[in-house]
């Protein structure tokens, strides 16, 4: 468990030490046009992009110049992982990085960029635990009720996650094969549409999310 307040001292302590490093010392003196970017994976509303905007906020007062979210969902996270590994290496252009970087190059056959040689890590933000929510129109207050209905109706629930590939994805592949379950998975853009359709009832029995831990 971290606080929010020693979350974002260590973001902008650990990783820049107080100081702007040597790239963004350089890119003020190339007098760039842009302001810096930190590129989401999911689309907005879920928790990778906003502990991003937390990230971002902060790291803008820091370096006294703005830094802008940019949120390139789809894919599990591989559009914005190829967005990165093709951008000029001018420290401009940042990366929320995720689990993608360790499971996509064992999920797809090919791959635009090297999940390794590509991306250079520079400081570790937080870390997720895992959620299942499901709606009030689900007759289910614990898990276990959860298997017991789904089992009931067998291929008749979804399971929503933000994107096919992604930890959530992964996470309920796995929970289904451990409870023995039949549903079906609809990927989303994000964990945020994927609620904003479960909480009316509209594309999801069941959402497998991340919330900061």
């Amino acid at each position: 468990m971290i606080s929010r307040r020693r979350f974002t001292a260590l973001t902008a302590a650990s990783a820049f030490l107080h100081q702007p490093s040597p790239w963004v010392r350089r890119a003020r003196r190339r007098g760039l046009p842009v302001p810096f970017a930190l590129i989401v994976p999911f689309a907005a509303g879920g928790p990778t992009d906003t502990i991003g905007r937390v990230v971002a906020e902060r790291l803008s007062k820091t370096w006294g110049q703005q830094m802008l979210i940019e949120n390139r969902p789809g894919g599990g996270g591989n559009i914005a992982n190829d967005l990165v590994a093709r951008s000029e290496p001018d420290g401009c252009t940042v990366l929320m990085g995720g689990s993608s970087q360790a499971t996509s190059a064992n999920l797809y056959r090919s791959l635009s960029y090297d999940p390794v040689n590509d991306f250079a890590p520079v400081a570790f933000i937080c870390s997720y635990s895992f959620f299942m929510f499901v709606p009030n129109t689900v007759p289910a207050q614990s898990v276990k009720e959860f298997i017991a209905y789904a089992k009931e109706n067998k291929g008749k629930l979804t399971m929503a996650s933000p994107g096919v590939g992604s930890s959530p994805h992964l996470c309920g592949e796995l929970f289904k094969h451990k409870a023995g379950l039949d549903m079906i998975h609809v990927p989303y853009r994000g964990a945020g549409p994927a609620m904003n359709d479960l909480i009316p009832g509209r594309g999801a029995s069941a959402v497998l999310g991340r919330r900061d831990a």
